[in-house]
């Protein structure tokens, strides 16, 4: 089950079929509190979206991380 930002995400990346920067997604926390900040629960759900397979993305893999 996807979540609603990982839906946002392949639609956008779906959308503009190119290069997408991470900013374009800080809008939809522009006005709710979050306990971490949102650059980290974006880099968590292309990291998910990564491992499932459903993007592809340039990044490093190690055995424990993804640097994206």
């Amino acid at each position: 089950m996807l979540s609603p930002l990982q839906v946002n995400i392949l639609k956008e990346c779906y959308e503009n079929r190119g290069k997408i920067n991470r900013k374009v997604f800080l809008r939809l926390y522009r006005d709710k509190p979050t306990k971490t900040t949102p650059v980290k629960i974006i880099t968590q759900s292309l990291d998910r979206l990564i491992h499932r397979g459903l993007i592809i993305a340039y990044c490093v893999h190690k055995s424990d991380k993804c640097f994206i």
